[in-house]
């Protein structure tokens, strides 16, 4: 039975908590915090750290300098900084300001960038002296008329006109504090609009998912999540590890950070996890300072949490399912997904029970837009329990609107009443006893002979098959084809007859050197370059 959502708005504990003004910037929440923690490490990356009182200051010392440069609230900020303690140092200071900061995908395509920097329409950016090269190529960027040095080395003389006085601008809930750019395979990419208020009930979200305390050290290699961190006052050590050069991953690096630091918790993307867990049950090795793991962003199955728990026995770990847009959907721990292993094949990927401040639905898969005129007339859509379709989500914590974009609105949202639903785009089913399960992309399924064909599920069995490093299935030339990338030299002919034994459904097999990854987390396939490929 699904959960109705309420109009009436709880107090977060973020609000709960405070001792002062009510809150509506996670500013307030830092400034609290820098005077409760002063001494506490609250970020460290592999080169530096700060404390919550130093961060406290230079937040205010890089405020001052954008006002210097004659940014104010309202205005948008495009950011290029590595995850690091100055990411963080320069996002804050444009909340600080009143400000918005514009989040691009650094692997995107010229032509996307140059589209979100159009739909964005910003005034500065602050960036490495790599992005700037940007201005060169791009007459989009050339348009932003500030370059902003993340470290701000100022003259003396700049310096003595800033104003260090500077207090927080009081920004209103309905503000807009982050645009994060999404991208996908055809039209604009999405601007994800999170207002002040939005991070708030996100936050309050993960707060009920991950239970953070001020007494937690996490390594960390996701960013949102040390937003969440500064809220709470425990501490951030930003993994050793640049998610746009996959290949680079030592474990190695990331177990002395857990070491060196003491890390209590893990925050990360399955493709970290999975390689820490590999180096650590390999070479029998122990952390046992880790009591907590969490992972999310791309697909994690039973045979990874078997291989997690025996990486971290004494650890409680759990993968969380969400979407850039509705962050977290639903939750599973490590122990109960890894126990439905033998049932994959037959439903997909389980992600657990739904955030109980969640309401999930499902509808039948269709590419159009969805228009109702009643929240009455969206309900004769939704199907029964265990009935394949798209998950569609609401709540206060859930995204209801794209910056500068009503085409994404249209694609992306259904409005029903005051309420507004999202469309994650993800296939699957709601089983009798409320857990959700997750059989692919919506636009990847395929149905043969009365089938619905899952790629969640093709890609399981595949992978699972010594021979085959990766796999799933795709139409090529309108015929079901499995597509497989080998483990290293192995032999063809003998995959063919493995697959032909398995008993999966297929027409045709093709076998390519290399199976694109998505460049977010490098843990799902990235299905439109795929299909790029095999044209």
């Amino acid at each position: 039975m699904q959960r109705s959502i309420t109009k009436a708005r709880t107090k977060t504990k973020w609000e709960k908590n405070l001792t002062f003004k009510p809150l509506s910037n996670i500013i307030s929440i830092l400034k609290e915090n820098a005077t409760k923690y002063p001494d506490k490490i609250a970020i460290k990356d592999k080169d530096t750290s700060v404390t919550y009182a130093e961060l406290w200051q230079q937040v205010r010392g890089t405020a001052a300098y954008y006002h210097h440069k004659n940014i104010k609230a309202g205005d948008r900020v495009l950011v290029f900084v590595p995850m690091s303690v100055n990411l963080y140092v320069n996002m804050l200071a444009i909340f600080y300001i009143g400000a918005t900061a514009v989040f691009l995908d650094q692997w995107s395509s010229k032509k996307r960038l140059n589209l979100a920097c159009k739909i964005a329409e910003c005034k500065a950016m602050v960036g490495i002296k790599k992005a700037r090269l940007l201005w060169f190529t791009s007459s989009a960027f050339r348009k932003i008329s500030v370059y902003l040095d993340p470290k701000h080395e100022m003259s003396r003389r700049a310096k003595s006109r800033c104003d260090i006085s500077l207090e927080p601008h009081p920004s209103k809930k309905e503000a807009t504090a982050l645009i994060t750019f999404t991208t996908g395979s055809t039209g604009n990419p999405k601007a994800a609009k999170r207002t002040h208020g939005f991070l708030l009930e996100q936050f309050d979200a993960l707060l009920n998912t991950l239970h953070p305390t001020e007494k937690d050290i996490d390594l960390i290699t996701l960013p949102i999540f040390v937003l969440m961190n500064l809220g709470v006052g425990s501490t951030s050590v930003i993994g050793n590890f640049d998610p746009r050069k996959p290949a680079s991953l030592d474990p190695t690096h990331i177990v002395d950070q857990i070491k060196s630091n003491a890390c209590t918790r893990i925050i990360s993307s399955p493709y970290l996890l999975s390689h820490v867990s590999n180096y650590m049950f390999h070479y029998l090795k122990e952390l046992p300072s880790i009591t907590h793991i969490y992972t999310g962003g791309a697909t994690v199955y039973p045979e990874d949490c078997q291989l997690f728990m025996k990486a971290f026995p004494n650890s409680h770990g759990a993968a969380i399912y969400g979407s850039t847009e509705s962050e977290p959907i639903s939750e599973i721990t490590f122990q109960e997904l890894a126990a439905f292993d033998s049932a994959v094949e037959k439903n997909g990927i389980c992600v657990g029970k739904l955030y109980d401040k969640i309401n999930a639905r499902i509808i039948p898969v269709t590419e159009n837009n969805i228009k109702v005129n009643s929240t009455e007339e969206l309900e004769k859509m939704f199907v029964g329990n265990n009935v394949i379709g798209e998950i569609i989500v609401s709540g206060h914590h859930v995204l209801t609107e794209y910056y500068n974009s009503n085409e994404a609105f249209l694609k992306n949202k259904i409005k029903a009443g005051d309420i507004i639903w999202h469309r994650t785009g993800d296939a699957g089913f709601i089983g009798d006893d409320g857990k959700l399960f997750l059989t692919g992309r919506c636009n990847s399924l395929i149905t043969y002979k009365g089938k619905i064909l899952s790629p969640f599920i093709y890609e399981y069995l595949l992978t699972r098959m010594k021979e085959i490093y990766c796999g799933t299935v795709m139409l090529v030339n309108n015929k079901v084809t499995l597509i497989i990338e080998a483990q290293g030299k192995s032999d063809h002919s003998f995959i063919r007859q493995l697959v032909k034994d398995s008993g999966l459904l297929y027409e045709d097999v093709w076998f390519i050197d290399h199976i694109p990854m998505d460049p977010r987390h490098f843990s799902k396939i990235d299905y439109d370059k795929l299909r790029k490929i095999l044209r």
